[in-house]
């Protein structure tokens, strides 16, 4: 038989344990790579390549991007963003995102297809129902993966696939460089929805979306290298 004190002991401890459980439990999901924050905060937001007269090349399509940031718990531990892009106004790519810190530095996007109906009507994600779906609501091929990669400190640059078609066997890719205001898109061959041209799509900011604090690395909250907001076109 143990005496009073061990069992009171013992009784603390166990709760301790189990406080430290839950409270790494609801961490998890806490960004703690300032690399990650500073992508996040160069892609979340609305983007549109039309804003100043005369800028846009007649030959180019009229491109919006909308990303918003959305907790899918069924997609843990990635964080998850949704991705609607429209061409001349029509949706063409509608998914969701979900972004891990790879090997070297790496951030690896992987942009689910989702199956239910209802996840974005009329061209809009529909955040609350899409943040209840389960895994098996998401696809996604492993060739459709795209990688980003800090070039400096408020530029990323990727490959991103286009995967509703193969080029010599295999998927052709867009050039994607990510900046504090804007994005420059490269499709060439006429592989692409959007109109090709080997001049760079430059879809500019037009509506910066607040980070939610669980994208946020502990230590910056306000540590942005470059003030988005007061270059918005």
């Amino acid at each position: 038989m143990y005496d009073m004190n061990t069992i009171m002991y013992r009784r603390v401890v166990g709760l301790f344990l189990f406080a430290c459980l839950i409270l790494n439990s609801a961490d998890s999901l806490q960004c703690s790579s300032s690399l990650l924050t500073n992508f996040f905060r160069r892609a979340i937001g609305k983007f549109c390549n039309v804003g100043d007269p005369g800028k846009l090349s007649s030959t180019l399509d009229v491109l919006e991007t909308t990303i918003l940031p959305v907790d899918v718990p069924s997609l843990h531990p990635a964080f998850t963003l949704t991705l609607v892009h429209k061409i001349n106004g029509v949706p063409e790519k509608q998914h969701v995102l979900a972004i891990t810190l790879d090997v070297d530095k790496l951030i690896r996007v992987v942009p689910y297809n989702v199956s239910h109906p209802d996840a974005f009507p009329n061209g809009d994600a529909n955040l609350t129902l899409i943040s209840t779906l389960s895994k098996d609501e998401f696809q996604c091929r492993e060739e459709c993966v795209a990688l980003f990669r800090l070039i400096e400190a408020n530029s990323f640059v990727g490959s991103w696939p286009e995967c509703t078609g193969f080029y010599n066997g295999g998927r052709p890719s867009y050039t994607v460089g990510l900046t504090c205001n804007s994005f420059a898109v490269v499709s060439t061959l006429g592989l692409f929805p959007e109109h090709s041209s080997t001049v760079p799509y430059i879809v500019w900011s037009k509506e910066r979306i607040p980070l939610p604090p669980n994208l946020i690395a502990e230590g910056h909250g306000e540590n942005d290298p470059c003030n988005c907001t007061s270059r918005l076109r």
